[in-house]
């Protein structure tokens, strides 16, 4: 079992996954979707490394890496109708088409990266620790001066 985990991390590290099917022109984004791919299981394995079976309690780790698994989907289902399109229409007559998968797919790696920053530099003890006071209080009360 562990030499078959180590196999695949080795063929990972030689011959990356790639989008292969993706029009030429969206090669930039179906690049870009595989290494947020490698990266959502790359962080997947380091926090089951560092919580283990505790990582079912870890639900802001675990909506972060949604959020990201999401916005991975949607370039993806992105990419694949754009590419449709530009191999029926061709690229002049799917020009709109072109540049709103563009956008998209442009902010979607915005939003998964800073899900992924966020996976390290976040500020879940203090969140935590304001629910907990809030909820030992029995609610928020404001107090004005």
């Amino acid at each position: 079992m562990l030499a078959d985990y180590v196999g695949q991390r080795v063929r990972r590290r030689l011959r990356p996954d790639r989008l292969d099917t993706a029009h030429p022109t969206l090669t930039r984004h179906g690049d870009r979707v595989a290494e947020q791919v490698g990266q959502l299981r790359a962080t997947a394995e380091k926090l089951l490394r560092i919580h283990g079976s505790d990582i079912q309690t870890q639900q802001r780790q675990q909506k972060r890496l949604t959020h990201a698994a999401t916005d991975i989907y949607a370039q993806i289902a992105t990419i694949s109708r754009t590419t449709a399109l530009l191999d029926n229409q061709g690229v002049e007559a799917s020009g709109q088409e072109h540049a709103i998968a563009t956008s998209f797919c442009d902010r979607a790696a915005t939003r998964v990266a800073e899900q992924f920053d966020r996976i390290d530099d976040n500020d879940d003890a203090q969140t935590h620790a304001i629910a907990r006071l809030t909820y030992n209080r029995g609610g928020y009360t404001p107090r004005l001066p």
